[in-house]
Formats: C-alpha cells, structure tokens, sequence
C-alpha cells in the first residue's frame, strides 16, 4: 500500500548510500539502483533523470540547485526536509519478480513503476496546494511535486519486497509564482486511496503483460492467485518482526504497525558483500525457496495469457449501484468525498484499472441523480456527498417523530403518576422529570440524552412500572448482547439486540405488541437504516418508542447521525448529573472525555494515581495479575481486556499464580481443549 513518514534533515543520506556503485554491486544485491526525478514541479527547477546527491540534498534542505531559497523559513533542526512515500507491492507480487526468469521480472517492475507514477499523479491533482495566509489555512494550487523515487527490492529481513521511497520535497511553487511549504494534511486524508490506485493500477499492468489474476482485495490489496501461501510465509520474515513488536506492546492499530517497522527495522542486509561476491540476489532467493522444499520455477503456473482488460458497462453499473446502496459508500458513514468513491471503485475492480478510467467513473457517479451534494468540504479538501437513499431515510424518521407528538402513547393520569413519584423518593429532581415526562406527553417517540452515570436505568425501572399501570407491555433493544442483558437487568424492561428485534419482525413473528413500549438503549450507535426500520416497525403496532443515548459518545458502527438530529428536532430530555462517580475529579475527568478532550481525562487519572504504565505488554500483564491478586483478597476483582488472545494470556498467568499459592488444584476435566481444576471460575457463555 501506501506510507507516509517525514524527513528530518540528512534522512536522505540513507537512500543515497544504498545506490549501488556499478552494476556488479547491484547484481550482487549490495546496493540498489539510482534515484530518478518525478513529480511536474521538478520541470520549475530543470530536475529530470537521475537523482544527483548534491541536488536532493539542496533541494531537501530548501534551495534550489543554483542556490534561491525555496522555503520561507531557515532550515532547522527540527525542520521537516521532506515526506517519505513509500508504495509497496504485495508480497506474492515481490515474489513473481524476484524467483521468476528475467522477463517476468521486467514485467512486474515496469507494472510497478507504472503504479507509482499514476499514484503519484493522483495525489498531484487532489491532495497538493500550497499553504498561504495567517495559520497557514489558504490553500493555493502548485505546480506539483517536487520528488526523488529509489525503487528498492529488498525488506530489511532480506526478503524480496518490491517497493520505492518518494521523497518528496517540503517545497512547493504556487501558480502563482510564489515557494511555499505544502498543506500536509491532505496528503495523509488521500494516502489511503492512493495506495489502492497504486494496487488497481500494479494489477491492471500484470493482467496485461503477464496474465496473472489475483484473489480478494482486501483493504485494497489482492495477492497473486496460485501462488503458494508456504512461499509468502517463507519470504515474511520482516512482517513477522513487526507482528512480533507490536504483540510485545500490546498494541494492534495501523498507526502502532508503522511504528513498530521503525523501532525494529535493522540495517539492510548486504548479501553480496557478505558472501564475498558471486551469487545474485535472485539465486539466493531461488536457493532459499528450495532448500525449503518449494520449486522456484512453479511461479511460472500461475502466469497466462495476456489480456487487454476491457470495460464491460453492465459490470460498472453493477458495481456503482452496489456503492449508492446501503452497503457501498453509506453504509459505516452518512456522507462520503470524492476520494471515498475512488478509493471503493478502485478496490472494486478485481484486476484493477487505471486511475484515469476510475477517476472517469468516479465523476460519473457524483453526477448521477441518487447522489446528493453537500455543503461544506471534506478532509480532503473535496465537496462532502450523500446518497438520496440515506437522506429520505432520515427524513422520514424526523416526520415520523413530528407526527407522533402528542399521540397520547403509553400515558398515565397524573394522579398516578404523583403515586407512583412519592413511592420512589430515592429518585432525584432531574430523574423524576424525565418519568413524568415520558409517562405523560403521549408523544410516540421520546428522545432521551443520559451522560454517563446520569441514573437512566433508575429512572426508567420506575418508568416501566408507570407503563405496565397503564397496561403496556415493555420491550427493550440495545444493539449489543450485553447491553441489552444489562438493560434487562437494571430495569426489570425484557430485552433483546436490534438486529435480533429486527429479524424477528422481517419473518413475520409477534415481535412486538399492540400498544406497547419500546426502550431502545444507546440509540447513539443504532445505525439510521436500523433505526428507521425499528421505528417504523413499532409505529405500525402502535408502540411508543423512546430512544435513550448519548449522541456525545461513541458513534454509531453503521451509517448515523439521526438520533442526534432526533434530540435537536424533538427537544429530547436530558439527564446532566452524574451520580455514578463520586469523586468530583472522576466526574470532571469523564467530562472531559465527553467533550472529546481525551489527554485533559487521561491527565486527571494520572495525577490522582489512577494510570498505570507498563513498558511492553508482558510486564503489563504480570502488574494486573499482581494488583488483581491482591484486590482479590479484599472482595471480587475483575481483569478486562480488550482482545480474547489477551484474556486468554492474563487467565495462564492468573492460574498459575494461583496453583503457586496453593488455591488451585490439578487440572481434572478437558474440555474444548483447555483444562479446569477445583478451585477454576468458570463463565458459562452459552
């Protein structure tokens, strides 16, 4: 794929070592080959074929070649010289090129070179501008990027790894005649498109000159069919380095990967040189794969006859109407830019494409009448889309909730209701204003906002008994297992998840009853289509529907935004206080999460001895099992973590601090292949 790093000044030393000085050095894998000039913004300063040292080293460090200042600031320390753009292939992809006979190994280069140069004329178009004006926040076309590409065939295991480093300059001219630096932020909001232009366009070129085809794009990226998934483990020793590091630090994100290749990543090995000369990178490779057991020269199976791909319009519409439907561009997110839908297309297209064709389509579907134009731009710095399917949902659901006021839903006299509020005297202000509320109004939909630790289960366990005076039956939904047992629990209101509320109602079965109440619990991340359609459902059987959430909290997994459009239109009720935690700072702290200041929360932990750090995740575990020992002592201690495999490591280590205490036996039964012992806790799941 693509990624993006900066350069600090004399990073650049490190590609220009790696060029091979002549061509036995490159035969012998000891160095790599020279750097070439691309982007349009060299022609401004005469750079074109191969990269000079001196040059890239001027021109990263903000002049130009005959000495003219080419940043507004003096070059510092800390100055950021450039950003490195590293397009990588697949691994089946390095494979075929470096243990395939000499012409399939052009072919794949010349496909991958070709990949880049149109990757990198994409990002030129849609993601490069000049940054003008206070703060930097005017934005200016440019004649281009100003880069130097060393294509490079080895990861730093020695692997064969086809990929090329673009540096590119800090350095832009404006159309206007002006240097500038460049708005960087767009280059990161189009890395990911970019690098699946770079994969579209890598496959289209091996279809075309080998006739290759590839199995599933996955985030973009297809691996080779037919070749041996042995042979790719073989040749990963690098990416097995990097799992490893992350695994040791617990961490599992894209952002902890990247960081993990730059904390573990060796000096190249220099194989010719430490063979003292003689065998070729490909013959090394080639001896390796066999000594394995694995025949080099069955790459060859996977190789057919070439073919100009063709576009066949059926095949495009299909693919453009999957993407305006629920589940293509608006299905995790309500609107979607420009580079969204190249990005789909280009992952869509299973031997890749163009990017000029994908571009073309991409306009074609922004133009089409079931796309709707927004107000406002992107992250990209592009125009901001909708789907006209997902908008009408969202309307009908802000009708629906006009229509229902005051339909007289599930209501209670307000004699009984004053009974019912002086039984519960434990309830506060705020929590009994929202019972009287939601068992008088007769509105069909309610809307309820609770913050964490607000009391909504209190307040609504004494809103069920209200429903259940009137005669209504109470339902609750929430959109995990576990919420809604939790649901269950805290209110007395029998639950079930969404989705399993809903595929009951699309069999046809008596999900929900006549004039009933449904309780539907962290609204917030019930997607619109769902939400629409649990609505509708409950309208039709003459329920009243109350939505409790926070629409500040976690967002919704599929397409959302209506229940937050819901509390504004329906003036939902709002519960503030927070009586969950006692302690003011703890109140104050979570707050601040609410408020999306993550580090002012994590800093008020902190102070008050409430985080702890571990330096890898070894140690970390070790510390929770020591603390849970302990605080196990003193009454019931639970340990959480985030992933099984990481539960499943705390559980070994918490058994065996056990057995060493005396308080575990001898494992007695087996079953699912795990041993239990008098003495285990056990969960029953299921």
């Amino acid at each position: 794929m693509l990624s993006i790093g900066k350069l600090v000044a004399g990073a650049e030393d490190y590609y220009l070592r790696t060029v091979a000085k002549g061509a036995e050095e490159y035969y012998l894998g000891a160095g790599e080959a020279p750097g070439r000039w691309v982007g349009s913004g060299c022609e401004i300063l005469g750079l074109s074929g191969l990269v000079g040292s001196a040059q890239l080293r001027t021109v990263l460090s903000g002049f130009s070649p005959t000495g003219e200042r080419i940043t507004i600031v003096p070059v510092g320390a800390k100055r950021v010289a450039g950003f490195d753009l590293c397009f990588s292939a697949p691994k089946s992809v390095s494979l075929l090129w470096g243990l395939s006979a000499d012409e399939v190994a052009r072919a794949v280069r010349d496909a991958h070179d070709t990949a880049v140069e149109e990757a990198l004329g994409y990002l030129e178009r849609h993601a490069l501008a000049a940054r003008r004006g206070a703060g930097g926040e005017q934005r200016v076309a440019t004649t281009g990027l100003m880069a130097g590409a060393f294509r490079h065939r080895t990861s730093r295991a020695g692997d064969p790894q086809l990929h090329t480093h673009v540096l590119m300059a800090n350095a832009v001219c404006g159309v206007d005649g002006r240097w500038s630096a460049p708005d960087a932020r767009p280059l990161y909001f189009h890395a990911r498109t970019a690098g699946a232009l770079y994969q579209a366009v890598l496959r289209a070129g091996l279809a075309e000159s080998l006739g290759v085809g590839f199995g599933p794009v996955e985030h973009g990226c297809a691996e080779v069919a037919g070749v041996d998934r042995a042979l790719l483990r073989l040749f990963s020793a690098r990416r097995e380095q990097v799992e490893t590091a992350m695994e040791h630090r617990g961490a599992h994100s894209r952002k902890a990967a990247e960081v993990a290749a730059l904390t573990t990543r060796p000096a190249k090995a220099r194989p010719g040189i430490e063979l003292g000369g003689g065998p070729s990178l490909r013959e090394l490779w080639q001896v390796r794969a066999r000594e394995a057991g694995m025949e080099p020269d069955q790459l060859a199976n996977v190789l057919g006859t070439p073919r100009l791909l063709k576009v066949d319009p059926k095949d495009t519409e299909a693919v453009v109407e999957h993407l305006l439907g629920p589940e293509g561009l608006t299905a995790q997110s309500s609107t979607f830019e420009p580079r969204d839908v190249v990005r789909s297309l280009a992952e869509a297209m299973a031997d890749g494409a163009r990017v000029s064709l994908l571009e073309e389509l991409a306009t074609g579907l922004l133009r089409r009448e079931e796309t709707l134009s927004l107000d406002g731009s992107g992250r990209g710095g592009e125009g901001t889309f909708s789907t006209r399917e997902l908008l009408e949902i969202e309307r009908r659901l802000l009708a629906e909730g006009e229509r229902e006021r005051g339909q007289h839903r599930a209501t209670l006299e307000k004699e009984d209701v004053d009974g019912l509020l002086a039984a519960h005297g434990e309830l506060t202000n705020e929590q009994a204003q929202l019972v009287r509320r939601l068992l008088i109004s007769g509105d069909g939909i309610e809307a309820v906002v609770g913050k964490a630790g607000s009391g909504k289960t209190q307040a609504f366990a004494v809103a069920r008994q209200g429903w259940e005076l009137a005669g209504c039956k109470t339902l609750g939904a929430a959109l995990s297992a576990r919420a809604a047992a939790e649901l269950e629990e805290a209110t007395g209101i029998g639950s079930d998840t969404v989705a399993g509320l809903l595929a009951r109602v699309a069999r046809g079965e008596q999900a929900l009853a006549r004039t009933g109440v449904v309780v539907v619990d962290e609204a917030g991340m019930v997607g619109t289509r769902e939400l629409w359609r649990l609505v509708q459902a409950a309208s039709i059987s003459g329920n009243k529907v109350v939505l409790v959430g926070d629409h500040r909290q976690l967002p919704e997994i599929a397409a959302g935004g209506a229940y937050g459009a819901l509390v504004g239109r329906l003036e939902g009720a709002v519960l503030r206080a927070n009586h969950r935690q006692r302690e003011p700072w703890e109140r104050t702290a979570l707050d601040n999460l609410r408020a999306g200041d993550v580090a002012a929360a994590l800093e008020r932990y902190r102070a008050m001895g409430r985080l702890h750090l571990a330096s890898d995740m070894s140690t970390g575990r070790a510390a929770m099992v020591e603390q849970w020992l302990t605080c196990r002592e003193n009454g019931r201690s639970t340990m959480l973590a985030v992933r099984r495999r990481d539960a499943e490591e705390l559980n070994i280590l918490a058994r065996r601090a056990l057995r060493q205490r005396g308080e575990l036996g001898a494992d007695v039964v087996v079953a699912a292949g795990r041993g239990f012992a008098v003495g285990d806790e056990v969960i029953c799941l299921r």
